[in-house]
């Protein structure tokens, strides 16, 4: 009552807000909805109702939910959930099917065991509609459906588990003890430790569904285009888990990006899709227009010549990417960066070498426009640099004066750390000068190789507001920050902020003149 009622399109959650008029007093989540809640209404006699995007769009309304006060059955350990005869060894019970996927997603390094369960007697059913030429495919997992993941680093840290509750996909995630016996529910909220020094977060519930969501097909490991083996056998070989075309559904299969066999573009776009068509593919609710998943043609992706949208982090000419100018490409300066601006935002804290290697190259590889006068130029400064590399590695005690100036650009300066293309004192000396930088964007792509203790220290996702807000605020660096080239670009995309940016969003000039600190 007396509430403003609100909810989020992505998550589906609603919540009610109390104001008093001049303040906030009171909030809280009041549903959990699996929707895409575009509107919300009122009948003639005051009661709520909302609709939901979807191929058949229904009107719902709040009722009160049976299952309040209620003592919860839901499985507290992952020994409980019976998804394996032996949980330290994770022997799967009758029933649960380990499987693999052509390319994981990059996860600071740990790798990852999963399973998928289907209720006794049932399975995933797929039928087709429209042109036989091109079908579109509706898959149906049965109710109580499990997918699970039990990731390791060194030590068994977690197991996340995705269950089908017959209208929706519902995350959890279990923590592993220090034996690596079993492992304990954690709060809806998430938690965050340290593993060997290294930071890990255990993702919220509400964190799970920014990714597994109706646009990316919520299972998205477990998709024709991932899919290498069931039970040890090929995925078209599991019979009895599908009824209907399931492993039909999409040609375009994806490769693992350490295949040497496969070419340079395939292995691109299959990291890319790993790591980012989650969210950046159509209606995906990634914040810019970016498609990435591996069944569109490079061409169609937005990412070619495509001027960046949310800060570009004051590199000039540049584009989210720029065939043949990887130092131009704001996509791969993203992937490099550790903190605020990296991508992807969640998932993953360090940067994959490996795969940034790749995507490097690739974006060598692709070749610029005919007319691009900018690329040809870039193409003999690369090569040059190369040869300067090459020619400094066979020196005896190599010396560079000035890093800063004599690199064409800080990417090329990362570069020739990253890659290791010289001797180990310079690249200590490269190190300390970008770190030493007064830009911004210089120390952002050196902070990985950095230990995590010793990086700038960022709030993360739980705080202490309390804290925060005794801080001693700066406000000749919180200017930096909001400037076209600091850490917080972005949001001069949505923002004007003292006559720089975008007409929007609200206008952030002056912003503490009428809001209070809080």
């Amino acid at each position: 009552r007396d509430a403003y009622i609100y909810g989020d399109y992505e998550t589906g959650k609603i919540w009610a807000l109390w104001h008093d008029g001049t303040q906030v007093t009171r909030r809280e989540e009041i549903a959990d909805t699996p929707h895409k809640i575009v509107s919300f209404g009122q009948s003639g006699d005051g009661e709520l109702y909302w609709m939901n995007w979807e191929k058949n769009t229904r009107i719902y309304r709040l009722t009160k939910n049976p299952a309040v006060g209620k003592p919860s059955l839901f499985p507290r350990k992952l020994s409980e959930t019976g998804l394996f005869t032996d949980t330290a060894a994770q022997t799967p019970t009758a029933g649960v099917h380990p499987f693999e996927i052509a390319e994981p997603m990059w996860q600071d390094g740990a790798k990852a065991q999963r399973f998928v369960a289907l209720p006794e007697a049932k399975s995933i059913k797929t039928t087709t509609s429209g042109n036989p030429a091109k079908p579109n495919y509706q898959v149906e997992w049965p109710a109580e459906s499990v997918l699970a993941r039990t990731i390791t680093l060194k030590k068994k840290i977690e197991t996340q588990v995705l269950h089908f509750d017959g209208e929706t996909w519902n995350g959890y995630s279990y923590r592993w003890n220090d034996h690596g016996t079993d492992a304990e529910l954690i709060g809806a909220d998430g938690a965050e430790f340290t593993i060997d020094k290294q930071p890990w977060r255990i993702h919220g519930r509400a964190e799970c569904a920014r990714c597994h969501n109706n646009w990316s097909g919520f299972a998205l490991g477990f998709q024709p285009d991932q899919l290498v083996s069931i039970s040890g056998k090929k995925p078209e070989e599991a019979a009895e888990l599908f009824n209907g075309p399931f492993t039909e559904r999409l040609k375009n299969r994806l490769v693992s990006s350490r295949d040497d066999k496969a070419d340079l573009e395939s292995k691109a776009r299959s990291w890319l899709h790993a790591n980012c068509a989650h969210c950046h593919r159509r209606h995906g609710g990634g914040s810019v227009q970016l498609m990435v998943n591996a069944d569109l043609p490079t061409s169609e992706t937005m990412m070619i010549y495509e001027k960046p949208v949310r800060g570009d982090f004051g590199i000039a000419d540049s584009a989210v990417i720029y065939p043949g100018a990887p130092h131009r490409s704001i996509l791969l300066d993203r992937i490099a960066r550790v903190g605020s601006g990296r991508m992807p935002m969640i998932g993953a804290r360090e940067v994959d070498r490996r795969g940034l290697l790749l995507l490097r190259n690739w974006v060598l590889s692709l070749p610029p426009n005919v007319d691009d006068e900018l690329a040809a130029e870039d193409k003999k400064t690369w090569r040059g640099y190369i040869e300067s590399m090459i020619h400094m590695s066979v020196e005896k005690s190599p010396k560079i004066d000035n890093p800063l100036s004599f690199f064409h650009s800080p990417f090329h300066m990362m570069d020739a750390v990253l890659f290791e293309l010289l001797p180990q004192p310079l690249h200590d000396q490269i190190i300390q000068a970008a770190l030493s930088s007064s830009e911004a964007h210089d120390i952002a792509l050196f902070e990985q190789f950095v230990p995590p203790e010793k990086r700038l220290k960022t709030l993360g996702m739980n705080f202490d507001a309390k804290k925060l807000l005794a801080a001693k605020g700066d406000a000749k660096r919180g200017a930096e920050l909001v400037s076209m080239t600091g850490k917080m670009a972005a949001c001069l995309a949505c923002h004007i902020l003292n006559g720089t940016g975008r007409d929007f969003g609200p206008d952030l000039s002056k912003v503490g003149a009428r809001l209070t600190r809080e």
